[in-house]
Protein backbone atom coordinates (compact mmCIF):
# COMPACT_ATOMS: atom_id res chain seq x y z
CA UNK A 1 0.00 0.00 0.00
CA UNK A 2 1.26 3.50 -0.97
CA UNK A 3 2.22 5.48 2.22
CA UNK A 4 3.58 8.81 1.08
CA UNK A 5 3.78 10.06 4.64
CA UNK A 6 5.94 7.05 5.05
CA UNK A 7 8.06 7.82 2.11
CA UNK A 8 8.54 11.39 3.28
CA UNK A 9 9.68 10.73 6.69
CA UNK A 10 12.19 8.52 4.74
CA UNK A 11 13.35 11.06 2.86
CA UNK A 12 12.63 10.59 -0.29
CA UNK A 13 11.07 13.63 -1.51
CA UNK A 14 13.16 16.87 -1.71
CA UNK A 15 12.80 19.04 0.75
CA UNK A 16 11.25 22.32 -0.29
CA UNK A 17 13.35 25.34 -1.28
CA UNK A 18 12.92 29.35 -1.00
CA UNK A 19 13.15 31.19 -3.71
CA UNK A 20 13.10 34.99 -3.31
CA UNK A 21 11.76 36.17 -6.44
CA UNK A 22 10.17 35.15 -10.01
CA UNK A 23 13.03 34.58 -11.77
CA UNK A 24 12.00 32.15 -14.88
CA UNK A 25 12.07 31.22 -17.63
CA UNK A 26 8.83 29.14 -17.43
CA UNK A 27 8.26 26.19 -19.28
CA UNK A 28 4.43 26.74 -18.89
CA UNK A 29 1.99 29.70 -19.17
CA UNK A 30 0.40 29.77 -16.30
CA UNK A 31 -1.29 32.50 -13.91
CA UNK A 32 1.07 32.60 -10.49
CA UNK A 33 -0.81 33.98 -7.63
CA UNK A 34 0.68 37.10 -6.37
CA UNK A 35 2.58 37.81 -9.96
CA UNK A 36 -0.13 37.45 -12.52
CA UNK A 37 0.05 35.67 -15.32
CA UNK A 38 3.52 34.20 -16.50
CA UNK A 39 4.29 33.37 -20.02
CA UNK A 40 5.96 30.02 -21.18
CA UNK A 41 7.12 27.74 -24.04
CA UNK A 42 3.59 25.77 -24.12
CA UNK A 43 0.79 27.19 -23.21
CA UNK A 44 -1.64 24.93 -22.50
CA UNK A 45 -4.40 26.60 -20.34
CA UNK A 46 -6.82 26.54 -23.43
CA UNK A 47 -7.72 22.65 -23.67
CA UNK A 48 -6.02 21.79 -20.45
CA UNK A 49 -8.94 19.18 -19.55
CA UNK A 50 -8.14 17.30 -22.84
CA UNK A 51 -4.62 17.16 -22.46
CA UNK A 52 -5.25 15.33 -19.03
CA UNK A 53 -7.04 12.85 -20.33
CA UNK A 54 -10.59 11.36 -19.12
CA UNK A 55 -9.97 11.31 -15.45
CA UNK A 56 -11.64 12.54 -12.47
CA UNK A 57 -8.89 13.54 -10.45
CA UNK A 58 -10.75 14.36 -7.29
CA UNK A 59 -9.05 12.16 -4.12
CA UNK A 60 -6.64 10.87 -6.51
CA UNK A 61 -3.16 9.91 -6.29
CA UNK A 62 -1.34 10.92 -8.97
CA UNK A 63 2.61 10.31 -10.33
CA UNK A 64 3.47 12.79 -12.52
CA UNK A 65 6.34 12.50 -14.82
CA UNK A 66 8.19 15.74 -15.47
CA UNK A 67 7.79 18.29 -13.23
CA UNK A 68 9.11 20.80 -15.46
CA UNK A 69 7.68 24.23 -13.76
CA UNK A 70 5.07 21.87 -12.13
CA UNK A 71 2.38 23.76 -14.05
CA UNK A 72 0.51 19.92 -14.46
CA UNK A 73 1.48 19.09 -10.86
CA UNK A 74 -0.51 22.04 -9.72
CA UNK A 75 -3.26 21.93 -12.66
CA UNK A 76 -3.87 18.22 -10.48
CA UNK A 77 -3.74 19.44 -7.56
CA UNK A 78 -6.46 21.76 -7.92
CA UNK A 79 -8.61 18.86 -9.72
CA UNK A 80 -8.20 17.21 -6.28
CA UNK A 81 -5.49 15.36 -6.50
CA UNK A 82 -2.55 14.57 -4.14
CA UNK A 83 0.28 14.57 -6.63
CA UNK A 84 4.38 12.86 -6.12
CA UNK A 85 5.80 14.74 -9.40
CA UNK A 86 8.89 13.68 -10.91
CA UNK A 87 12.00 15.54 -12.36
CA UNK A 88 15.84 15.15 -12.81
CA UNK A 89 18.08 16.36 -9.52
CA UNK A 90 19.82 19.28 -10.07
CA UNK A 91 22.84 20.05 -12.16
CA UNK A 92 21.76 16.19 -13.53
CA UNK A 93 21.88 15.90 -17.41
CA UNK A 94 18.87 14.50 -18.75
CA UNK A 95 19.07 12.10 -21.82
CA UNK A 96 21.18 13.84 -24.57
CA UNK A 97 22.07 12.23 -28.04
CA UNK A 98 26.02 11.01 -27.75
CA UNK A 99 27.05 14.35 -30.06
CA UNK A 100 26.46 16.27 -26.61
CA UNK A 101 29.83 15.82 -25.70
CA UNK A 102 31.09 18.13 -28.66
CA UNK A 103 28.79 20.85 -27.55
CA UNK A 104 30.88 23.98 -26.46
CA UNK A 105 31.43 24.81 -22.59
CA UNK A 106 29.38 28.02 -23.30
CA UNK A 107 26.23 26.06 -24.62
CA UNK A 108 26.36 23.28 -21.83
CA UNK A 109 26.73 25.64 -18.91
CA UNK A 110 23.34 27.48 -20.44
CA UNK A 111 21.43 24.81 -20.80
CA UNK A 112 22.17 23.97 -17.37
CA UNK A 113 21.34 27.34 -16.40
CA UNK A 114 18.01 26.95 -18.27
CA UNK A 115 17.76 23.57 -16.51
CA UNK A 116 18.44 25.35 -12.69
CA UNK A 117 16.04 28.39 -13.48
CA UNK A 118 13.07 26.30 -14.23
CA UNK A 119 13.77 24.44 -11.39
CA UNK A 120 13.28 27.45 -9.34
CA UNK A 121 10.27 28.79 -10.95
CA UNK A 122 8.85 25.24 -9.44
CA UNK A 123 10.48 26.09 -6.21
CA UNK A 124 8.68 29.26 -6.43
CA UNK A 125 5.71 28.43 -8.02
CA UNK A 126 5.00 25.78 -5.13
CA UNK A 127 5.30 28.45 -2.64
CA UNK A 128 3.20 30.85 -4.37
CA UNK A 129 0.11 28.23 -5.09
CA UNK A 130 0.71 26.85 -1.57
CA UNK A 131 0.97 23.35 -2.85
CA UNK A 132 1.66 20.28 -1.03
CA UNK A 133 2.97 18.77 -4.18
CA UNK A 134 5.91 16.48 -3.72
CA UNK A 135 8.90 16.46 -5.78
CA UNK A 136 11.40 13.36 -6.69
CA UNK A 137 14.41 13.62 -7.98
CA UNK A 138 15.53 11.14 -10.27
CA UNK A 139 15.18 9.84 -14.22
CA UNK A 140 12.03 8.61 -15.50
CA UNK A 141 13.82 5.05 -15.86
CA UNK A 142 15.28 4.81 -12.46
CA UNK A 143 12.38 5.47 -10.06
CA UNK A 144 12.02 3.99 -6.46
CA UNK A 145 10.34 0.41 -6.15
CA UNK A 146 8.63 1.97 -3.32
CA UNK A 147 6.80 4.49 -6.05
CA UNK A 148 4.14 2.17 -7.15
CA UNK A 149 0.17 1.60 -6.07
CA UNK A 150 -0.91 5.58 -7.83
CA UNK A 151 -4.31 5.47 -8.78
CA UNK A 152 -3.16 7.87 -11.90
CA UNK A 153 -0.12 8.18 -13.81
CA UNK A 154 0.87 11.07 -15.89
CA UNK A 155 3.13 12.02 -18.42
CA UNK A 156 2.98 15.12 -20.65
CA UNK A 157 5.47 15.77 -23.51
CA UNK A 158 8.23 13.34 -21.62
CA UNK A 159 9.00 10.14 -24.09
CA UNK A 160 10.35 12.25 -27.17
CA UNK A 161 13.31 13.72 -24.93
CA UNK A 162 14.10 9.99 -23.84
CA UNK A 163 16.06 7.10 -25.13
CA UNK A 164 14.31 4.49 -23.89
CA UNK A 165 10.55 5.44 -24.09
CA UNK A 166 9.73 2.24 -24.25
CA UNK A 167 11.39 1.14 -21.18
CA UNK A 168 9.66 3.89 -19.47
CA UNK A 169 5.92 2.91 -20.66
CA UNK A 170 6.27 -0.34 -19.70
CA UNK A 171 7.82 0.79 -16.20
CA UNK A 172 4.99 2.97 -15.71
CA UNK A 173 2.44 0.63 -16.18
CA UNK A 174 3.66 -1.52 -12.97
CA UNK A 175 3.22 1.73 -11.27
CA UNK A 176 -0.54 2.85 -11.90
CA UNK A 177 -4.24 2.08 -12.20
CA UNK A 178 -4.72 4.55 -14.92
CA UNK A 179 -2.20 5.85 -17.28
CA UNK A 180 -2.41 9.60 -19.36
CA UNK A 181 0.14 9.59 -21.79
CA UNK A 182 0.04 12.79 -23.70
CA UNK A 183 2.72 13.76 -27.03
CA UNK A 184 3.40 16.48 -29.13
CA UNK A 185 3.22 15.01 -32.59
CA UNK A 186 5.51 16.61 -34.97
CA UNK A 187 4.68 14.24 -37.67
CA UNK A 188 1.26 15.38 -37.47
CA UNK A 189 -0.74 12.12 -37.75
CA UNK A 190 1.19 10.41 -40.30
CA UNK A 191 2.57 7.24 -37.61
CA UNK A 192 -1.08 7.22 -36.25
CA UNK A 193 -1.76 3.67 -37.17
CA UNK A 194 2.18 2.52 -37.15
CA UNK A 195 3.46 1.05 -33.69
CA UNK A 196 6.52 2.59 -34.79
CA UNK A 197 9.22 5.26 -33.03
CA UNK A 198 11.25 7.93 -35.51
CA UNK A 199 14.43 9.34 -35.06
CA UNK A 200 14.71 12.82 -34.86
CA UNK A 201 18.00 12.60 -37.28
CA UNK A 202 17.72 15.83 -39.22
CA UNK A 203 16.90 17.73 -35.72
CA UNK A 204 19.41 16.30 -33.92
CA UNK A 205 22.23 16.85 -36.19
CA UNK A 206 21.33 20.59 -36.09
CA UNK A 207 22.75 20.58 -32.61
CA UNK A 208 19.18 19.66 -30.55
CA UNK A 209 20.22 16.63 -28.57
CA UNK A 210 17.55 16.80 -26.09
CA UNK A 211 14.98 15.27 -28.51
CA UNK A 212 15.31 11.92 -29.67
CA UNK A 213 11.93 9.95 -31.09
CA UNK A 214 8.44 10.37 -32.13
CA UNK A 215 6.52 8.16 -30.47
CA UNK A 216 3.27 7.24 -32.26
CA UNK A 217 -0.02 6.50 -30.31
CA UNK A 218 -0.37 3.65 -31.66
CA UNK A 219 2.99 2.25 -30.06
CA UNK A 220 1.59 3.68 -26.83
CA UNK A 221 -1.54 1.95 -27.27
CA UNK A 222 -0.29 -1.29 -28.31
CA UNK A 223 2.55 -1.26 -25.19
CA UNK A 224 -0.39 -0.67 -22.69
CA UNK A 225 -2.48 -3.33 -23.97
CA UNK A 226 0.32 -5.91 -23.89
CA UNK A 227 0.51 -4.78 -20.38
CA UNK A 228 -2.78 -5.19 -19.42
CA UNK A 229 -4.59 -2.05 -19.72
CA UNK A 230 -7.69 -1.03 -21.86
CA UNK A 231 -7.74 1.94 -24.45
CA UNK A 232 -10.04 4.45 -23.06
CA UNK A 233 -9.57 6.52 -25.75
CA UNK A 234 -7.14 8.62 -27.99
CA UNK A 235 -7.94 11.92 -27.98
CA UNK A 236 -6.21 14.27 -30.63
CA UNK A 237 -5.69 17.90 -30.01
CA UNK A 238 -3.95 21.42 -30.50
CA UNK A 239 -1.41 22.73 -28.10
CA UNK A 240 0.20 26.15 -28.16
CA UNK A 241 4.41 26.49 -28.67
CA UNK A 242 6.04 29.61 -28.01
CA UNK A 243 8.37 28.81 -31.07
CA UNK A 244 11.72 30.66 -30.85
CA UNK A 245 13.23 29.92 -34.34
CA UNK A 246 9.85 31.38 -35.99
CA UNK A 247 8.78 34.05 -33.71
CA UNK A 248 5.68 33.58 -33.17
CA UNK A 249 3.20 30.96 -31.08
CA UNK A 250 1.82 28.43 -33.48
CA UNK A 251 -0.47 25.47 -32.94
CA UNK A 252 0.95 21.98 -32.19
CA UNK A 253 -0.79 18.89 -32.65
CA UNK A 254 -0.92 16.29 -29.65
CA UNK A 255 -2.16 12.93 -28.82
CA UNK A 256 -3.42 11.98 -25.61
CA UNK A 257 -3.71 8.43 -24.70
CA UNK A 258 -5.68 7.50 -21.61
CA UNK A 259 -5.61 3.54 -20.38
CA UNK A 260 -7.10 1.92 -17.25
CA UNK A 261 -5.69 -1.45 -16.30
CA UNK A 262 -7.86 -4.59 -16.83
CA UNK A 263 -5.06 -7.07 -16.10
CA UNK A 264 -2.88 -8.17 -12.40
CA UNK A 265 0.12 -5.53 -13.30
CA UNK A 266 3.52 -7.43 -13.35
CA UNK A 267 6.36 -6.55 -11.15
CA UNK A 268 8.56 -3.75 -12.03
CA UNK A 269 11.49 -4.50 -14.12
CA UNK A 270 14.84 -5.14 -12.63
CA UNK A 271 16.54 -3.04 -16.15
CA UNK A 272 15.21 0.48 -14.34
CA UNK A 273 12.48 0.30 -11.99
CA UNK A 274 14.70 -1.49 -8.77
CA UNK A 275 17.11 1.46 -8.55
CA UNK A 276 16.56 4.43 -6.57
CA UNK A 277 17.32 7.80 -8.18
Amino acid sequence: MLDLDALDDARLFARPETVAGHEGPFYHAMHVPGVGDVAGDWDLQGDLGTYLGRVDYRDAVVLDIGASDGFLAFEIEKRGATVVTVDLPRNAWPDLFPLSPLLSADVQAQFLKRLASIRNAFWFCHRAFASRVRLYESHANRLDPRLTGFDVAVMGNVLQHLRDPVGVVLDLATRAHTIVITEADWLVGSLDTVPAMTLFTSHIAQGNPASWFMVSPQLVEDLLSLAGFSIVARDIHQQFYADPILERTTPVRHYTITATRTAPAAAASSSGAASPG
